[in-house]
């Protein structure tokens, strides 16, 4: 995928004047990478569970889908955070590595936080903000009333006391394939070495998922 990526990057140089940036290489092949395992699984048995499907929000509401991913060996995270309006247009992103991350656990609550951080940046006030992950254990733990005195406590209670800037706003767990765009930037965070945002204009690596669930 990398080698075809820079012959196709060269030839764009060569014959039309225009080349990506080498990050931008890189977002684009983890897409395409994603794309052919997506196609290319081995035979399961299909599942009957009925699929959740990406929806707008209501008016005068903001949809932040986020998602963290561990890698045990070196215990190395990173996290990603999608928001989108309620006409299910594209608000803003962000993606980047996590420092030391004891566990997947850990991996998730870090992206809670800097999902709840990308809202603060990019939601105007009277903005209701309904907060999305596919982790029962941080749904749970963002929901929670009492301080928490568990090893995570510390980052368990800064996102409850973040949660209270957004009054109104709601909090909730969903399938991993309905937050596929969220996932779909996953390891991208693992592979990189500071954080990345875009504001307005997607990632190449998402308008395809963003278009099909905007319709």
């Amino acid at each position: 995928m990398v080698i075809w990526m820079l012959w196709k990057n060269r030839n764009d140089g060569i014959w039309n004047g225009k080349q990506l940036m080498p990050q931008d290489l890189l977002i684009r092949t983890e897409g395409w990478l994603q794309e052919y395992h997506k196609w290319h699984k081995s035979g399961t048995k299909k599942s009957m569970k009925v699929q959740q499907k990406w929806q707008r929000p209501g008016v005068d509401w903001v949809r932040c889908n986020f998602d963290g991913a561990w890698i045990q060996q070196g215990s190395r995270g990173g996290f990603r955070a999608v928001l989108r309006d309620h006409l299910g247009d594209f608000v803003a992103a962000v993606a980047g590595p996590l420092g030391w991350t004891g566990s997947a656990f850990h991996a998730e609550l870090c992206a809670a936080q800097h999902a709840l951080l990308l809202a603060q940046s990019y939601c105007p006030d009277g903005k209701r903000i309904s907060f999305e992950g596919d982790s029962n254990l941080v749904m749970a733990a963002m929901k929670g009333k009492e301080d928490d005195r568990s090893p995570l406590g510390n980052i368990i209670n800064d996102l409850r006391f973040m949660l209270q800037s957004f009054p109104g706003s709601e909090v909730s767990l969903v399938q991993r394939g309905y937050n596929s765009a969220a996932h779909r930037l996953a390891r991208l965070g693992l592979g990189s070495t500071h954080q990345i945002g875009w504001c307005e204009n997607p990632p190449d690596l998402l308008r395809d998922i963003l278009f099909e669930e905007s319709l």
